[in-house]
Parts: structure tokens; sequence; C-alpha cells
């Protein structure tokens, strides 16, 4: 069952790339990058404010309580929940231990809580994205194939899973920009590679037959649908 709308999800994000662009030319730079929210502490109390755009593993979260309030500060160590409200939809987004996989191939265990929003849950895994907001962003593509950029600061995506008896989510320590077009054919091996060294503790024959197939990142609910019904 995929409980967040991915196209909506990609509209969002457009819709917040041209805040972010409408918003580098204000001469009120205080109130760049904030949206309206809420987030509910450990003791579950809410506060509802604007939260400034923050990176998956911040280990404090701006906020201001009204436009005309000063910035404060929040340890995200206190917080269980945050909610971000982008245009129509509400991106929601809770802490979860991570692990991922070293450059050489090497698990690694232990990467910390990081913020993350839930996209896709079935019987046997579930799905997650990490917002990436940071300075520079992919915007295109050159006359040569490569990436162009811009300055300022963008949203880009990870995407991680977990099995359902695990505890922790492994991610891919691979950015894409958010409509997930033109994207590089080394993502997509280095997706492979990783997602197949991870099914082989729970699926070994497909994990070989994923490793040698053509999923794509880009695509990644439809691997997640292939590992829910191959991985019993």
């Amino acid at each position: 069952m995929k409980v967040v709308n991915i196209n909506r999800l990609f509209k969002v994000l457009t819709w917040l790339l041209l805040i972010t662009l409408f918003t580098s030319l204000s001469s009120d730079a205080k109130d760049k990058h904030y949206v309206d929210g809420w987030f509910i502490k450990n003791n579950g109390d809410r506060v509802d404010c604007s939260i400034k755009l923050f990176m998956f593993d911040a280990k404090k979260i701006s906020y201001k309580k009204s436009k005309s309030d000063d910035k404060e500060k929040i340890e995200s160590s206190e917080l269980k929940e945050i909610g971000l409200i982008m245009g129509d939809s509400t991106v929601i987004l809770h802490k979860y231990e991570s692990a991922t996989y070293s450059a050489l191939g090497k698990f690694k265990a232990k990467q910390g809580k990081k913020w993350m929003q839930e996209i896709y849950k079935n019987d046997r895994v579930i799905g997650y994205n990490m917002l990436i907001f940071e300075g520079g962003g992919r915007v295109g593509t050159n006359g040569t194939g490569g990436p162009t950029f811009a300055s300022g600061k963008f949203l880009t995506v990870q995407y991680g899973l977990r099995m359902s008896e695990n505890d922790y989510v492994v991610y891919f320590p691979i950015e894409l920009w958010w409509d997930r077009s033109d994207t590089p054919k080394a993502f997509d091996v280095i997706y492979r590679k990783i997602i197949a060294k991870y099914l082989k503790d729970y699926c070994q024959t497909f994990a070989k037959s994923f490793k040698k197939s053509k999923y794509k990142i880009a695509e990644f609910e439809e691997a997640l649908d292939a590992i829910n019904s191959e991985c019993r």
C-alpha cells in the first residue's frame, strides 16, 4: 500500500523550488526558506509554527511562532515528529535509525537517526525518502550531457528501504533531482549493487537477479513492489 502520492510530492517540491527562487530575490532575508508546519515534542506537546527547511541529519531545528517573532531553535533530539505544509500537501517526518554501504560495498550500521518520510508501505518492505536541503543544486543538463547547477539552496531527495523485521533504514547515498529525470546510468548501477548486497540475507536468488536487472532508482517504487513480492 503506497501512502504518499509521488506525483503530488514532485509538484510540492517544484513549488518549493519556485519559492526558493523567488525568495532568493527578496530583500527580506529573514524569512527565506521557512514553511508553515508544526513539530511534536517527545512529551507530546505540539507547536504550530513556521519551520526553516533543514537537512535530514540536522541537530537543531529553527522556527518562528509567528512572522513577527524572532527565530528560535530546538534540539532535534527533543522532537518526535515534524510536519511541513508545502503547497496543497503535507510532508510528515519522523526519525529512523539508519545504515548504508560504503563506496567499497562495506555495510555501515549505526549511522544515526535521520528525519525521513515514509512514502511506501507493504507487509514486507517500507520505503522512505529524505529531503536534502543544501547550497547549490542540479537544475538540468548542459550541452555536453553534464549537470548544470545554480547558486542558492535547493532540495534534492535520497531514498531508503527497510525490511519489516529490521529496526533501521538502509539508505542510498545518491542524491536525485526531485523530478527524477536525467538520472545518470551510473546511479542505477550503484543502486542495484547496494540493493543486491542488502537482499542477500533475505532472498539470495532475487538479489542476484536484481543486480543484473534494469531497475532504476528513479523507479524506486517498482523495485519495492518486486522486493515485497519476491522476498518471502
